[in-house]
């Protein structure tokens, strides 16, 4: 299932460098679904299966995957193993098996509601139809995206104690005998605030016993807005057989999966595929090459350093599992960042020296992809719908150092789009990284106080990052679609005494604020060289804020802010301890901002920005123009240029309906700046 890309001789390209290396280094197996695993592993006489082809071959050695499905976990052990499709076929790895034994009528004398069910003693992390992934029973049923909380139902959590307690009053009556609910799992935003919800990511716990509309709870997350998650907001039951009462839900428990076909399949007889699996490859050796091959249902851990993963997709990676961590210890509040020794990392990236490149990344409960190892490379990508929990993941976690995400596409997310680390609970974050070139859109669906770029070291320059943000576009965070909210929603967030950065030539459309800078320490850890210029701003409440005021009297962080455009702004905001610029413009003194392009018209503000002191600013006239686009250079352009197949779209209809924003074509080609 090939993609396309920007190179129209790639295919030729590829063709040559696939094949050469085989020819000059180790062996080349081939393995195909029609294969025996007693077979030489020829072309004619292929493997079976990739297991006992990677156990018979050594470092330096090649693999050919022919056309088919294969299910089955991968390990990589070998350095320098290179596993590839043959060119133009369509190769699948799954962590789904087809559903084997007797399919029985069962009606649940709880909620008297009739549904399928198979004897299956295998853990199910997700269960297909037809291809097509069904739900999680859940109460409320899900009516919308899993982004989305128009079908959240009203809550209040009281965890003042160690007996936490969840008020849902529109529980139905006929659900609200005792223990109804027992088992299952109460994931909801809720926040300490009166009149407005303030969340940094969701809360919940395993419900332990219930009664009426009141849920006994195991245990809520730390850090929500409120040390305990408690206080006012919404929620849902997820992972309960009695929440099984709709189409294409399921349930597993006692042994038994239990579902209800889709209406439109019910009196046929579609695939079945479950997921027992939570992880499907994992590459521990290092110089592992994997090319061309599609990835379903199956996290990803790469240990091994220099990996290189090439035109491969990965969807639904990160299944539903729950991380309890602990209330007040570090381990508790870290759990919310994923997990890789449960799958809620999605790619987990611990080697380092990783290059990524045009791949596409999708459908998750948690993370994208998690950047913990260091000189990796994310290039030309898209990641999109994913953190449907609410936690602190993101399309990309990058904290570790000199890591570059470059011309990726990251949309629809539950949370941040990218994100840096935290000094504090992650004890990491990303130093000397480069992001550029990336379009980033419709982030925080979930939660708020994020960006779509979010860093906070909470200590200064111990050490400083020396990280660049540039010529990125971010498009469309306001914020969750229920609910009265009172924290932002940013474009580039860096929180908390964060130091060493470069903020410029980016464009912000449809947030909140533009950019936040948080900085409340003293002396020494404060924060200190951050440059914020020659970014643009449009249709932004504000265009700059700043959350924090100084304990001490003396303004000791170190913050520029230069050259900067506002167009069609809310105003500047608050922001101190700074020199200031922002110039703000009609929207006529650009070429045309509802379309996109935001090049400036002959105005005054070109060639009437500052040079600022110790940063080396690119510019064509006699000083640099104000704002994100230099009139008289080639302009730039931000995003992937891939084109998802067809197939992938059509079977993979979750997720995509949520809001986006100047996006005629699928493959989100930008229009910004180009020429």
């Amino acid at each position: 299932m090939k993609m396309k890309t920007r190179e129209s001789i790639k295919i030729i390209f590829y063709l040559f460098v696939l094949f050469t290396p085989f020819i000059c280094v180790g062996r080349t197996c081939y393995i195909a679904p029609f294969g025996l695993d007693t077979n030489k592993g020829s072309i004619n006489a292929p493997f079976r299966t990739i297991s006992n082809a990677i156990g018979q071959m050594a470092a330096g050695d090649s693999c050919i995957l022919r056309e088919g499905t294969y299910r089955e976990k991968i390990v990589i052990d070998k350095a320098g193993i290179v596993l590839c499709a043959y060119p133009g076929e369509n190769v699948l790895v799954t962590g789904c098996d087809p559903i084997e034994g007797a399919i029985e009528n069962f009606k649940n004398s709880q909620n008297n509601e009739f549904c399928n069910r198979i004897k299956f003693d295998k853990k199910v992390y997700q269960l297909f139809i037809g291809g097509k992934q069904m739900d999680i029973a859940r109460w409320p049923n899900k009516t919308t995206s899993l982004l989305s909380m128009k079908d959240w139902e009203s809550s209040l959590v009281d965890a003042a104690g160690e007996d936490k307690k969840v008020t849902m009053p529109s529980i139905p009556v006929q659900s609200q005998s005792s223990d109804f609910w027992k088992g299952g799992y109460y994931i909801g935003v809720n926040s300490e605030a009166t009149t407005k919800l303030s969340t940094w990511y969701s809360g919940g716990g395993q419900i332990i016993s219930s009664t009426g509309e009141l849920l006994h709870i195991s245990q809520t997350c730390y850090g929500v807005g409120g040390k305990y998650a408690n206080g006012k907001g919404y929620g849902y039951i997820l992972n309960c057989l009695n929440a099984l009462d709709t189409e294409k839900e399921w349930f597993w428990g006692d042994g038994y999966l239990y579902f209800k076909y889709p209406n439109h399949l019910a009196t046929e007889k579609p695939l079945i595929e479950v997921r027992t699996r939570v992880s499907i490859l994992e590459i521990t050796a290092n110089n592992v090459c994997i090319k061309d091959i599609n990835f379903k249902a199956g996290t990803i851990l790469i240990g091994g350093d220099k990996a290189e993963i090439g035109s491969c997709t990965f969807r639904y990676i990160s299944p539903f599992v729950w991380n309890p961590g602990d209330n007040s210890s570090e381990s508790g509040a870290r759990c919310n960042w994923g997990d890789y020794t449960n799958g809620s990392s999605g790619i987990c990236v611990l080697g380092n020296g990783l290059s990524m490149k045009d791949c596409y990344v999708a459908h998750s409960w948690f993370n994208g992809i998690v950047l913990w190892g260091n000189s990796c490379t994310v290039d030309n990508c898209i990641i999109e719908d994913v953190n449907w929990m609410g936690k602190r993941c993101s399309g990309i976690n990058s904290f570790g150092a000199d890591n570059t995400i470059r011309y990726c596409t990251i949309r629809n997310t539950g949370a941040s789009s990218i994100e840096g680390g935290n000094g504090a609970w992650i004890k990491k974050y990303a130093i000397r990284n480069l992001w550029e070139h990336n379009r980033c859109e419709n982030a925080c669906n979930l939660v708020v106080d994020q960006g779509f770029f979010y860093i906070n070291h909470q200590n200064g320059a111990s050490p400083s990052a020396n990280s660049e943000w540039r010529y990125n576009l971010l498009i469309h965070n306001q914020g969750p679609d229920k609910g009265v909210w009172t924290s932002t929603n940013v474009g580039l967030y860096v929180d908390n005494n964060s130091s060493g950065y470069l903020v410029h030539h980016n464009v912000v459309v449809d947030a909140k604020e533009g950019i936040r800078y948080n900085d409340f320490l003293d002396g020494a850890r404060a924060g200190k060289g951050v440059y914020f210029y020659n970014n643009t701003f449009y249709q932004v409440n504000q265009c700059m804020a700043s959350g924090r005021i100084p304990r001490g009297t003396k303004p000791d962080a170190d913050i520029t802010v230069e050259n900067n455009l506002g167009i069609g702004c809310g105003g500047y905001g608050v922001f101190t301890r700074t020199s200031s610029n922002v110039e703000f413009a009609e929207k006529s003194s650009v070429e045309n901002a509802d379309n996109s392009n935001f090049t400036l018209k002959q105005s005054k503000y070109i060639d009437a920005g500052v040079l600022i002191q110790n940063v080396d600013i690119s510019y064509a006239g006699t000083a640099p123009d104000i704002g994100a686009f230099e009139t008289k250079s080639p302009t730039w352009h931000a995003g992937s240029d891939l084109v998802i197949p067809e197939k992938i779209l059509i079977e993979d209809n979750e997720g995509l309906t949520t809001h986006v924003v100047d996006t005629p074509d699928r493959d989100l080609k930008s229009n910004y700046g180009k020429q």
